[in-house]
This record gives C-alpha cells, structure tokens and sequence, in this order.
C-alpha cells in the first residue's frame, strides 16, 4: 500500500476517496493502481432482466393476469388463438414461441457479449 509523510514525518497510509465519474473508481494497492468497472456489470445484469421482463410477461398474459386484450402480447397470442387453432393452423403458436425464446435468447447473448468484451481480467488474457 503506498504510504505518504504527514506533516510530523510519520507515514501514513493512503486513503481512498470516493471517485465523481461512476463508471469507474481507482484504487491503488501493492500492484499499482487496479480500476473497477461497474458500468459493464450493470449493463449485462439489465440485459438479462429484459429477456426475465419478456419472459415474465407473456407467461402472466398466457395465464390471464398480464396485459388484457387488444393490447397485443406474445403471451396472448398464445393462450387465445394458439390454443383455439392448435390443429388447423399450427403457425399461430409456434410464431410467437418462437419470438418468444427468441427474444430473450438475444438479451441473454447479447449480455454475455457484453461480459466477454468488457470484462477486463478477460482482456488481460487475450
């Protein structure tokens, strides 16, 4: 840890402030100086919360509890004409299922894209 004389000459050890930019924060140790993201780690946490955001709300439209119709809702789709027309038009479940998984398939990728090219231990490594 670095150390610096005060103003009676003895040492004292650093201590750390806290930072104004929020995306990053310094903070010195026996190796040098290390830097914290916290950007990265909220944007892949909120990517992941709007495929669980999708997935929630076509699961509490399906069961009737979520958006009520005509607002248009994957989960509607589904529980109304998907299972009405199951057997003469298979396509009005299998389509919005489908953009369903999807969507939140997307977010989920696309957030660990996120972790991959932001992570700075991975960084190092490459």
């Amino acid at each position: 840890m670095h150390s610096q004389p005060d103003r009676e000459g003895t040492i004292a050890p650093e201590v750390a402030t806290p930072s104004a930019d929020l995306a990053t924060h310094e903070v010195r140790g026996a190796e040098g100086a290390d830097e914290i993201h916290v950007t990265a780690p909220i944007l892949v946490i909120a990517s992941i919360w709007l495929g669980n955001a999708i997935l929630i709300e076509a699961t509490l439209s399906f069961l009737g509890v979520g958006t009520q119709p005509p607002t248009p809702s994957w989960g509607l789709m589904l529980s109304s004409t998907g299972r009405a027309f199951m057997e003469q038009a298979p396509w009005l479940a299998i389509f919005p299922g489908l953009a369903i998984s999807l969507a939140v398939l997307g977010f989920n990728l696309f957030g660990d894209t996120l972790r991959d090219a932001w992570d700075p231990k991975l960084r190092r490594q490459g």
